[in-house]
Parts: C-alpha cells; structure tokens; sequence
C-alpha cells in the first residue's frame, strides 16, 4: 500500500505519515533536515549537510551524527528517501506534500493568469484561496536548534520568502473578490491579511476599501483609525499619503455600497494583455483622482495606442465614479451636432430627439459623479465647447478624450503620447525588458506560438527602432513572421512603408495599415500644413526652427500647428522630430508634389552655411559649442554631403562641407569617414580654384597626415597654398604653412619644418589668430629642441619663456601645451606643466571635448614619466588616457597608448606583453583607417617586431603577435590593468 508524507511548516513544524503525526518518533534535527531536502529539492552532499546541521562540531564528528539521523529516517521513512556514499536527499515521488510548495505554486499559477486578465475568476480565485488557508504563520515558527547557524539563516530567508509571497497572493485574492463584487469573501481575507502583517498599509487598504464598498463606512473609517494609532505606537509615524487620500474618499461618500450588477460599465472585454505604459497609467490615475481636473486629453499620433491607454485608465478606475465610467467611440461619427445624441445613446438614456439631446446629457448628469471616455474627437474640435459646458453643468463628471490633437480648451490637461521605449543602438539592457519588444513577443505568438525573442534579438531590436516603439506598426510588423523571419521584416519596413499592412477582417479600416492611420491625418490638413510636412520630411534627426525656417520656408505658427496636431514632436533641446514612418509618407508626398529637387537644394545650402559656421567655433576658444554644433545635427550634415557628392550638385558645395567637417573628423577620430568623404571631394574633374576647393585641399591633408601618408598629405597642402596665394588669402596660407610644418616635423625635416613655423608665426600675428599662434608656437618649440645640441633639452629659462608664450596666447587649452613635452622631456617642470594645464582645463572646458584635452594631458605626462622610467606614474597616467580615448571614440588615440604600453613593457623586459599590445595597437590603426607606424618615436614596427622575436623565438612570438591582434577591448584593457610595473 503506498504511503504519503506530509510536511506542515506554515505556522510551525508537523509531520505526518499517512495522516498520523510522526511526533516523538523523529527527533527534532531529523525533521529540519527533512524539511530542507524538501523544499531545496535536490540531492545534497554529505559534507554540506554535516556542516549546515552541526556546525559545532568537527567535520568527521558532524559526518557522524549525520549517519545517526538518516538511520533514524531510513526506519521510518525508506521510500521518500535517496541516500548515497556522497549525496543526501528526497525521491521525486507525488506522494511528498509540502505546504509551501503548494502555496508558492498557487501563487505563481495566479500569477500567469493575472498576465492574461486583470482579475481571477471566481473558481481560480477558490483554489488560490484554499491554498492560501496553508498560511497558518510563519515558516518553522517556533523551531529552534542549537549550534546549526547555518540553517538557521536559511530558515530566515525561506521565512522572509513564504511571507511575501503569501502577502502577494492575499492582495490578488482580494483583488479578485472585489472585482466580483463578493464583498464579504473580500473583507475575510482582507481582515487575515491585516492580522499577518498588522504593519501593512497595503493590507489596511484593502479593507477599508471593502468595507466602504460592502456598505460599512464606519467601520472603513475606524480601521484607518487603527491603523494610525499601531503605526503611531509601533513606528512614530503617520499614514502614506495613499491610505491617507483613501480615507478621504470613504469619507466623503466616494465609495458608498455597490453590486456588481449596479456598476455601470460598458467596456468589450479586450482579447490581450495590456503591456506596458505603467509610467502613463501613473499620471493619468493621479489626474483622474484630483478634484481639480475635469478634463483630460490623451494626444498622439495615429496607432500609438491612445484608445487601449484610455481603456486601461478607465477600467482602474470603474469603483472610484458612483454612477459608472462609460466609453463613447466617435471614430465613425461624422455629423457634428449628433455629439450629444451619441452620447446620449451610449448612456442608454431615452431618446429626447435631436434637438435637446444636449439638454437632457446635462440634465441627466448633473448630480451624477461619472466618468466619460471619448475616443477619436480630432475631427469633432468645433464641438469641444459642448464638452466645456458639460464639466460645468456636471460638476461630478470627468472626461477623459483622446484625439491627434488638443481641443485648446482653458479647462483641458494634456497627456502626450509617443511610441513605447525601445532598444537604442547598443544598449546593453536585455531586449525583454522593453515594452516595445514585450509588445512585438506577444503579437509575434499569434501568429507563431513558439516564437521567442532570442530567435534573432538584434533583428527584433532594429524593427522596434525602425517603428520608434509605435504599438500598431509593431502589430502589424509581427504578423508577417508567418512567412518572413524577423531580418527580412526590418529590411522590408526600412524600405517600404506599404510593407506594414494588415489584413485582418475585423480591424478598423483606419488600422489596416501605416499608410491608412496616415493618409487619415494627411486629409484634415490644410494645404500650407500639407506643404510643409513634405519640405520638412527631408530632414534627418530632428530640426530647430531656424533650419525649418530656412529649409522648408516654415512659420511658428505652423510649427505650432503640427506640434498640435501629434505630427511633430519637439525635445528638450529646442529641437522638432517626426516620426520615422511618417517622415516616409511625407517624403512620398513631397517627391509626387515636384517640390523635392528645390527643397534638397535648400537644405544643401542651409547645412553647408551651417557646417562652415560650427568649423570657426571648433577652431577657436568656443570649440564645446562648435562641436556641440556638429553633433546635434549630424544626421542632417552627412545627408547634406551624400547629396553634395552627386553629380548634378555643384562641386563648391561639397568642398564647403568637407573643408569644415575636418576638424569636427579630427575631435570625435571619424578618419575613415573623413578620408572617403575628401578624397571624393578633392578628385572631382569639375573642381575650381577657389577658396572653398583650397579649404577642401587643406582638410584632405589633415586627415593623410593623421593617416601617415605624408606624400599626399605635403602634395594636398601645397596645392592649397598655391590656390591661396592666387587668391591672395594671407591668413590662410599662414595656417597652412604651419599644418605644412607638422608634415615636415613627422618626415623628420625639422629644418624645413621649423621655417615653415616661424613663417607661419609672422603671418598670423598681425590677425590675432590665437589658435593658430599657439600651434605656431608650440611647433618653434618642438623643432627648436630637436634641431639644438641633437637633441638635449631647452634651458630653464628658454621653456619658461615659450610656455608664458603659449598660456598668455591660449589660455588654458591643455593640447597645444602638450607639445611642451618635447621641450620639457627631461625636467620635472615640464610634468608640472601637463598638470597644471590639466587641472585649468577640466574646470573651464566640458563635455567630451574636456574629457579629450584630458586624456591628451595624461597621455602626454605618462609619456614624460616613462622616460624618466618612471614606471608607476606612466602606467598610472597612461591607464586614465586609455580609458577616456576608448570612451570618446578616438582608435587612433587608443592604438597609439597601447603602442606606449607596448614600449612599456619592453623596457621592463615582459616581451609576451609587449608583443601583444604591439599588435593590438597595428590592428587597431589598420581597422581606423591608419597606417602601421609607431607613436613611440623610435624603432620601426618591423624593428620592434624583430627585436621581440630574437628574445621569444619565432614561434612563440607569431602565436603572442595573432592572440594580440585577435584580443576584444576588454581583453585589451585586462592585460593593461594587470599592473605591468608589478610584471615579472
């Protein structure tokens, strides 16, 4: 005959056998340890549970008196157990019953159907009852055995554990019975629930909530009472201002008796769980239960999901109206004076005619304390003072509208709606966690019930941004993975706004499609809004009023207009978007309207303004907002050079871009792009010698110089220099003479070099071109040095006089100072320079543009220190430069920290690390676009390459050299941070 085991720990400690107590027969130790056996559920080694059960003892002592106790068990209880030389524990038989497996499985059963409805159904909330009534206490309340410290801290954790759980299925109990109107049901498992934990507001809610419901107002309003004097007795505090505000509402008559039947409620059921917008839902509670809103309107463009919002507000809030909460769609209405009659209708109150349908809506609600859910108003604005003249005659009543547009009444409190979040480019957070992808998991197993977001994480990602996280575009992307995978649908919708198409029989006709929710926006508006949403769709990443002004010929007031109307949104940084999506039809509209080729033209010419604007502020004491400038726009700026680089555009226009994108190229190490977008430039066969063309020239050169292909970095410059003498622009050719002069410097022509520098000095001086004076001189200084007694250093004196030079030129600007390191190479002063630079420089410059100047500060004093062989200060230093280059972008800044790390680690003879950083920085470079040099002064690669093969061996280096070039960043970073001073 089978037996069955029974394990109470709700409320203290039983077993039982076949329904008979074990009592005496099993000591109290032996019950513990089977107890824990039972709820951890898997075998345990012997060792474990020697230690957990008698810590005081000594481990071939406890092993000991293990075996006693599983003797004792064995006697009793042979079949329920699995024993072995090494591990202890229960068989999996259905004939073991603990009560709090059973409570945790009910819970958590009640839980996944709360996923699916808002509330259980009665016969689901009994079994969650019946498991509920196991929670007679505490978990082992009242056990207590000597010397087990550590099972007594699991017990303290389970206890912890079983108790919040049982208070989280109480609440959904309770919840439950409410909304069943099964008052009574309610209030005793409210009264347990207090009586659990007499400490909980939540759990005191909850019953002054029923009891006012069920009728008992007294009673509601002295539970309060009792709850503020225990908190007062047990904690010296008051009520949250929940139960607070809660208390109010009973005693104002808020909450009198209802039944089920007597609610009014006339909501469909809705086929799927509501997901997401908990922030929304939020705001949207707090102004339906302030007395001071009357009226409020949910905003947004079509298929954002205003109506399930408004649905799910309303539905929270069906016991807080007396006279009921009522949803009138108005999508279909098309005669305005019919407002009220609807209305009226969807009250189910007597036909009064036409004419006084609006006298008897006031009438009727007039003493009525309700709430009134319009959906889709947008077309019926010039009925909105109806609705002003209702929230008066009716002081009970609340309206809650959506609609595209605000109805501009003095009375109304807007909430506006956008797309759901969504993963951003490289977000770390795990996809599941974004509503937009909740959203596109739940439609996707409609149509595939196996689907999982793992399936192609990245692909699901980028259809959540292509859609910006609108609800009914990712519905409607979600039912082609019937015969799509999900690559193909993000491909599909960047390329084809008709691709998000529906057709499901039952969906509204103005939701079977993107274009459908649209073109139904598109028709109210008038033909100036028309106009200017097409001109406006040719912008990428936003737009500021000046651009719109100047690109699409926009008014404020129809900005304004747009913004109304949820077809533009404007940012926290002065700046207008607009929807991805709608950005497409717009842009359709604009290329069907013939206005396109003009419209281009005038966003080429805006941006190329614009970049040459930015490029001064980049290159002078305003460079935070000259590449603030840059960044903001970006989008816009590289659409105006892919439109630049096409045949039919006029050459000057695209040498306007790219002479002024250089420096912003040079800040943010973008060499790649900068080398593809000049090399276009300056090759065309249609150029002119003129200024723009020359500053194309010029930049070119920067960017072959930043690369190490000097031969076309010195034929660029001179070719510019030429265009600029022909054209007799003097401080041009200044600046170019002193960028020629870097050239020189990295070829080792210092002499060549340092004339170009003095050169370059003499014409910019009468400008007061600051900039370029300080980089004049910083350059006197390096070659100076070079070019005296081959190599040593500058007098005292003679660096004093250059630095004063330079701080007084520039104040406080770290980069060109770092060039003093040359001077200075041998003399603690000039490590207190970088310091001192970099202490100004982080409190007057910021953003990415002081933490760069920074980096380069630190990356100069490690270079100073490693010199000195200073090893902890150099690692120390170049460590921080590191991180901020890798942080701001900069692969080429990277590569060449790793190359010092490298010589670091040559000159304390770690050659495997050495080797490593060596190639982890060559293959950085040649990723970046750069070519295989050394940044470390001396040695060629091939030298470097050579000298650690003759210490490794051949083998082993090619092994160390692949691993190097193989290496992730972290990688990289692990071996940096693994102190190399410390290395063998």
């Amino acid at each position: 005959m089978t037996q069955r085991l029974k394990l109470y720990t709700l409320g203290g400690l039983q077993v039982e056998l076949d329904g008979v107590p074990l009592g005496e027969k099993l000591a109290r130790k032996a019950e513990a340890l089977l107890v824990y056996l039972a709820l951890i559920q898997r075998p345990q080694y012997r060792e474990q549970l020697a230690e957990y059960f008698w810590s005081n003892q000594s481990p071939a002592n406890a092993l000991g008196s293990l075996r006693v106790v599983l003797t004792q068990l064995r006697r009793d209880l042979e079949p329920f157990l699995d024993i072995n030389r090494q591990t202890v524990g229960l068989s999996d038989s259905p004939d073991l019953w603990l009560d709090a497996h059973q409570l945790m499985d009910a819970v958590s059963q009640a839980e996944r159907k709360l996923k699916q409805v808002d509330f259980l159904d009665p016969a689901d909330a009994d079994t969650l009852a019946a498991a509920l009534t196991l929670y007679r206490g505490d978990f082992l309340a009242g056990l207590n055995i000597p010397n087990t410290d550590m099972f007594e801290t699991w017990m303290i954790q389970q206890r912890s554990l079983l108790h919040r759980r049982a208070s989280e299925g109480m609440q959904y109990l309770i919840n439950s019975y409410d909304k069943h109107a099964l008052f009574s049901q309610g209030i005793a498992w409210a009264t347990k629930f207090v009586q659990m934990d007499n400490l909980s507001e939540e759990a005191h809610r909850l019953l002054m909530l029923l009891l006012a419901r069920s009728g008992d107002r007294n009673a509601a309003i002295e539970q309060y009472a009792d709850l503020r004097q225990i908190l007062r007795d047990e904690l010296d505090v008051e009520p949250e201002d929940d139960t607070t505000a809660l208390y109010e509402r009973i005693r104002a008559g808020y909450l009198n008796r209802q039944t089920r039947s007597s609610q009014t409620y006339n909501f469909a059921p809705q086929t799927t769980p509501f997901i997401g917008r908990a922030e929304e839902l939020g705001q949207l509670n707090t102004l339906l239960t302030d007395p001071n809103c009357r009226l409020i309107t949910i905003t947004g463009v079509g298929g954002t999901g205003k109506t399930r919002l408004a649905i799910k507000a309303a539905e929270t809030q069906v016991d807080a109206f007396q006279h009921g909460v009522y949803f009138v769609p108005l999508a279909s209405l098309e005669d305005n004076a019919l407002l009220s009659v609807t209305i009226v209708d969807m009250l189910q109150l007597p036909t009064a005619g036409r004419n006084n349908a609006a006298v008897q809506l006031f009438d009727y609600l007039r003493d009525k304390h309700a709430l009134l859910v319009l959906d889709n108003f947008e077309h019926l604005i010039e009925c909105s003072e109806l609705l002003s003249e209702l929230i008066m005659a009716a002081p009970g009543v609340k309206l809650l509208v959506t609609s595209r547009e605000p109805l501009s009444l003095a009375e109304e409190w807007l909430l506006r709606l956008d797309g759901m979040p969504y993963p951003a480019l490289g977000s770390t957070i795990e996809l599941a966690e974004y509503p937009a992808a909740q959203l596109f998991l739940q439609n996707a197993r409609r149509v595939s019930p196996n689907f999982q977001l793992s399936s192609d994480p990245t692909a699901i990602a980028r259809i959540c941004q292509l859609v910006e996280g609108l609800p009914l575009a990712i519905e409607l992307a979600a039912t082609w993975l019937r015969v799509v995978p999900p690559g193909e649908v993000a491909t599909q919708i960047e390329h084809n706004l008709d691709f998000l198409t529906s057709s499901a029989r039952n969906a509204p006709e103005r939701h079977r499609s993107m274009r459908a929710v649209f073109e139904q926006a598109w028709k109210p508006l008038s033909e100036q809004e028309q106009g200017l949403l097409m001109r406006l769709s040719v912008f990428r990443g936003g737009f500021t009023l000046k651009s719109a002004q100047a690109v699409a010929n926009a008014t404020l007031p129809l900005i304004v207009g747009l913004l109304e109307k949820s077809l533009l949104r404007n940012t926290l940084s002065e700046r207008y978007e607009m929807h991805e999506l709608l950005r497409q039809f717009a842009s359709e509209k604009l290329q069907d309207s013939g206005e396109l080729e003009q419209t281009r033209g005038q966003h080429l010419a805006y941006y190329a303004d614009y970049v040459e604007q930015a490029y001064q502020h980049l290159n002078s004491s305003r460079r935070v907002a000259g590449l603030r400038s840059f960044l903001d726009d970006i989008d816009n700026i590289r659409l105006a050079l892919d439109w630049s680089e096409r045949a039919d555009s006029a050459p000057e226009f695209q040498f306007r871009l790219t002479g002024a994108m250089y420096s912003f190229w040079q800040v943010r190490g973008d060499f790649l792009e900068a080398h593809e977008r000049l090399e276009a430039a300056v090759r065309r066969a249609d150029a002119e010698r003129t200024m723009a063309y020359a500053r194309a020239l010029y930049s070119a050169a920067g960017v072959a110089w930043w690369m190490g292909n000097y031969a076309n970095a010195l034929d660029y410059i001179n070719r510019s220099i030429g265009i600029a003498l022909e054209l007799e622009n003097t401080r041009f050719v200044g600046n170019s003479l002193r960028n020629r002069g870097m050239v020189f410097v990295s070829r080792g022509e210092h002499l060549a070099a340092r004339a170009d520098f003095e050169r370059a000095l003499s014409i910019l001086q009468p400008f007061g071109d600051d900039w370029g004076i300080t980089l004049a001189l910083a350059g006197i200084a390096h070659t100076t040095l070079v070019l005296s007694d081959n190599g040593g250093s500058l007098s005292t004196d003679q660096v004093a006089k250059i630095e004063q030079d330079l701080i007084e030129t520039w104040q406080g600007h770290a980069l060109p100072l770092g060039n003093l390191q040359s001077v200075a190479n041998n003399t603690l002063h000039g490590e207190q320079t970088y310091v001192f630079n970099a202490n100004r420089t982080n409190s007057t410059i910021e953003w990415d543009e002081g933490k760069l100047v920074m980096a380069r500060a630190f990356y100069k004093l490690g270079k100073v220190a490693l010199s000195k062989h200073n090893f902890e200060r150099a690692e120390a230093y170049l460590k921080d430069a590191l991180m901020i280059f890798y942080e701001c972008g900069h692969q080429q800044d990277v590569a060449d920290v790793l190359d010092h790390f490298s010589h670091f680690a040559q000159l304390i003879e770690h050659f495997e690390k050495a080797t490593m950083l060596l190639a982890a920085a060559v293959r950085l470079r040649e990723v970046s676009g750069g070519s295989s040099y050394t940044a470390v002064g001396h040695n060629s690669i091939d030298e470097r390459r050579a000298l650690f093969t003759r210490y490794l061996g051949q083998e082993f280096f090619e092994t160390l050299w692949l691993i190097g070039r193989q290496m992730s960043f972290r990688e990289i970073i692990s071996e940096v941070l693994q102190s190399l001073w410390a290395a063998p």
